[in-house]
């Protein structure tokens, strides 16, 4: 289950367009920038330029793919938010396991 801090951001939030890709990508690097949650080491990735979240914030142009995975500092909740832009296909942040960490 997720806590109380990170709590708002365990929902499921669907990007069809560069506008709603925009909003998540500032709201995950605000809670970075707080410290409520940890980009995951290793675990993401932006296909064919690798980027560091902080960085796509003030980005002109994003890579083609991205999938950057994140902790949150309290509870260990993981989330994940993944687009594919250059088609527009669309992507998605959410949590991973909405029960929280280890559960089934």
């Amino acid at each position: 289950m997720a806590c109380d801090r990170c709590r708002d951001l365990c929902v499921v939030y669907a990007i069809g367009s560069p506008h709603d890709l925009r909003v998540a990508i500032n709201l995950v690097g605000e809670s970075v920038a707080e410290g409520l949650l940890l980009q995951t080491p290793g675990s993401s990735q932006a296909m064919f330029a690798p980027v560091p979240i902080h960085e796509l914030r003030d980005a002109k142009s994003w890579p083609d793919v991205l999938v950057y995975n994140f902790t949150c500092s309290n509870c260990g909740q993981e989330f994940v938010l993944q687009a594919e832009t250059y088609h527009g296909a669309g992507g998605s942040w959410q949590p991973k396991n909405p029960n929280g960490p280890g559960a089934a």
